[in-house]
């Protein structure tokens, strides 16, 4: 995984994006250590899987 600049959210909360060997988001890291990552899962295509919330 590569890490991408990380952006901030609306929040004003700083969040990583670690992104595949495609270039699709794979992993959002927040650096708030209270916040959960979110794990991203696509299929060959880069489409999010059925069921996943769409990322940001």
């Amino acid at each position: 995984m590569t890490p991408a600049p990380g952006y901030s959210a609306a929040t004003g909360n700083v969040v990583l994006q670690l992104t595949n060997i495609h270039g699709d988001v794979a992993l959002q890291l927040p650096l708030d250590t209270s916040k959960a990552p979110v794990a991203l899962d696509s299929d060959e295509y880069g489409n999010p899987r059925t069921g996943q919330a769409a990322a940001r």
